[in-house]
């Protein structure tokens, strides 16, 4: 090796070591403990230029030292041609050193480094970090679903939780137009059939791939903080996970299709939270794919996120229904901050809903802030196919323009809304379609008369003003398209709108 790639591994020094350094990893508040480095990087680690690595971002393919295969399998058995990086066969002969040690290592790559690597790197419950300023991996086109880094275990035990850190991991993405994937290959795969792998993942941005991350395994117990997915097809895509995804202070937006997008029997199930996390900037926020929908889409979750500059949707869902499971169930959703974006949109698909919620179950709520959900080409909510009796409330100073539409869908057996705004005068507009198999709807109105026009077929006012029912009636399985508009002034105390569409009397 030529001295400006440094020395073989033996060497006891190199221009890719750092010089004693000793960074201090930043800390994401109430999350990880500052650890020095040093300590992370001592007896329990496997540094990647101890291994040869350069990582100067050029090509070193293993011809540049080795001048036969077999020579270069003296340094690393694994290789299969003298066209392999030299910074991926450093990195390999680091993660075999790693898994082999017991209790296994962590893998070390000095920070402010460019390692180049051509094939997956899979860690089997082992860590990799970088220093504090980071470091990147810079990946070949793998082929299609191939990933960059593959993280694997049968361990989902806390004492056992693998993590990646300060990592930035840069993919072949070619440029692409909304809706288009800037590659083939993945960046991180959390899990594989038969793997239940729980790790953390800190401070580790992924960039340039189809799927930034992947989860495809049983189980769930991941932690994210700080991650950034963007210029990806999905940012992050749900294979297969039961849930338990934790995520606070991430970016999922920036992406050609969707910042989190879900097989239709995938989804984050239960025990989801994020807290200030970004899905904007980007065609969909959330998006579930078409198919029989067989799990949760968004149960238990908490999210305190911005949904700004969107091009055809927050949180929509083009599952269909299967199994007993609702997608929604229990959600709860703080600070929209969302407003509609015509440069991210694909104009192929509809922009029909804000929020489109099939299989809608529990109470879920939405807190408005000065950016609320607004309607798309036909309401701002869909909320179809029902299995159950459910709530939605909306609350907030704040309200769209135009006001209020949920649009009810067409398998409905009992469905209940309550719309609550602050300081603003409210209109709210529920539309039953044609061929609905409720046969009735109930529309009550709490604390203040309220109006109705356009109600086919004719609306009567059942109860006292202030109090009352507004039902219309058809035969069974022969419902016709029904609106029914409310409005009312709503002071400080808020008005709340009661909106049941069911199959009783």
């Amino acid at each position: 090796m030529s001295a400006a790639h440094g020395a073989l591994p033996g060497s006891m020094a190199g221009p890719w070591m750092l010089d004693g350094r000793d960074a201090i990893y930043g800390m994401v508040a109430g999350v990880s403990n500052a650890i020095p480095v040093g300590v992370l990087r001592g007896t329990g680690t496997v540094s990647v230029a101890d291994k040869g690595a350069i990582g100067d971002g050029d090509s070193h393919p293993l011809s540049e030292v080795f001048p036969t295969l077999d020579a270069a399998r003296k340094m690393y058995p694994f290789a299969a041609s003298l066209r392999m990086e030299i910074d991926e066969a450093a990195i390999r002969l680091a993660i075999l050193e790693a898994e082999a040690a017991r209790p296994k290592k962590a893998v070390y790559l000095p920070g402010g480094r460019r390692y180049r690597v051509g094939g997956t790197l899979t860690l089997d419950q082992v860590s990799m970090f970088s220093d504090a300023i980071g470091t990147t991996l810079v990946c070949a086109d793998l082929g299609r679903g191939r990933p960059c880094i593959e993280l694997t275990g049968d361990s989902n035990r806390m004492n056992v939780r693998p993590y990646l850190r300060d990592l930035t991991i840069e993919g072949p993405g070619r440029p692409a137009r909304v809706g288009e994937s800037p590659a083939e290959c993945d960046g991180v795969r959390i899990g594989r059939p038969g793997t239940k792998t729980a790790p953390q993942l800190e401070r580790v941005f992924v960039s340039g791939f189809r799927n930034g991350i992947v989860i495809d395994q049983d189980d769930g117990h991941i932690m994210m903080y700080s991650v950034a997915a963007t210029d990806n097809y999905y940012g992050l895509h749900l294979v297969r996970t039961n849930g338990d995804t934790k995520m606070l202070n991430c970016q999922f937006g920036g992406n050609r299709f969707a910042g989190i997008g879900c097989r239709p029997d995938a989804g984050l199930g239960g025990g989801f939270t994020c807290y200030q996390t970004t899905f904007g900037f980007q065609p969909y926020g959330i998006y579930q794919e078409p198919g029989p929908g067989r799990n949760n889409l968004l149960t238990d979750g908490i999210i305190h996120g911005r949904f700004e500059a969107l091009g055809n949707g927050a949180i929509v869902s083009d599952a269909t229904a299967a199994g007993e499971n609702p997608m929604v169930s229990g959600i709860r959703i703080v600070g929209t901050g969302f407003n509609w974006d015509d440069s991210f949109r694909i104009a192929s698909r509809p922009r029909d809903y804000c929020l489109k919620l099939p299989f809608v179950q529990g109470i879920n709520t939405i807190e408005m802030d000065n950016f609320p959900f607004a309607p798309g080409d036909r309401g701002m909510i869909h909320a179809g196919d029902g299995q159950g009796r459910f709530r939605l409330i909306f609350s907030g100073r704040a309200k769209p323009e135009p006001d209020w539409k949920l649009v009810a869908g067409n398998d409905y057996t009992e469905g209940l809304t309550r719309v609550s705004v602050r300081d603003t005068v409210n209109t709210v507009e529920v539309a039953v379609p044609a061929g609905a198999r409720s046969a009735s709807v109930r529309v009550q109105t709490n604390c203040y008369a309220a109006s109705s026009r356009g109600i086919n077929p004719q609306a009567t006012p059942m109860g006292d003003p202030g109090g009352s029912w507004w039902i219309a009636t058809a035969e069974q399985g022969a419902f016709t398209e029904l609106t029914v508009r409310l409005s009312a002034p709503a002071p400080s105390g808020g008005v709340r709108f009661r909106i049941l569409v069911t199959d009783k009397d």
